[in-house]
């Protein structure tokens, strides 16, 4: 399971790591953190870099034209069973990095632009913390048969 979102601070970075260690102990899945970080690669805090279930898009890992290279091609070829954006709004580089991913679901809060690349789309609760909204689209997905 891939969580792509919005690096802001190591606050919400921290948040968004318990969360998904959450969610990997509940579930038993593996869960990957998948973000945008307006940075250079060398800028990146060291202890950032040191977080295997975290991967990033770093300015470097995008072209002239917002699409992801590098790094984040390879994360975009991984076959993830379930792509979960965690935003109600993504950057370009995510919104590339989402319609280029090999994901067999992809699911979302409903988005202000490119909706049709999510298999799932939740409405959004704009009173909720990302916390909750996370759970709320986890709680439907494990409750609801898509077959």
């Amino acid at each position: 399971m891939a969580l792509v979102y919005i690096y802001r601070d190591e606050q919400g970075f921290n948040e968004l790591k318990t969360i998904s260690e959450s969610i990997a102990k509940e579930h038993d899945v593996e869960v990957v953190r998948f973000a945008f970080v307006d940075l250079a690669p060398k800028d990146l805090p060291h202890w950032m870099s040191q977080q295997p279930q975290s991967r990033f898009i770093a300015k470097e890992d995008v072209n002239l034209w917002g699409r992801p290279r590098g790094a984040a091609e390879s994360f975009c070829n991984e076959p993830w069973d379930l792509l979960m954006n965690v935003e109600t709004s993504l950057p370009t580089p995510l919104l590339h990095a989402v319609r280029s991913a090999q994901a067999s679901m992809k699911v979302a809060v409903r988005q202000p632009v490119r909706n049709v690349d999510y298999d799932i789309l939740f409405e959004p609760v704009y009173t909720e913390s990302q916390y909750d909204r996370i759970h709320r689209m986890i709680r439907f997905l494990s409750t609801t048969q898509l077959t």
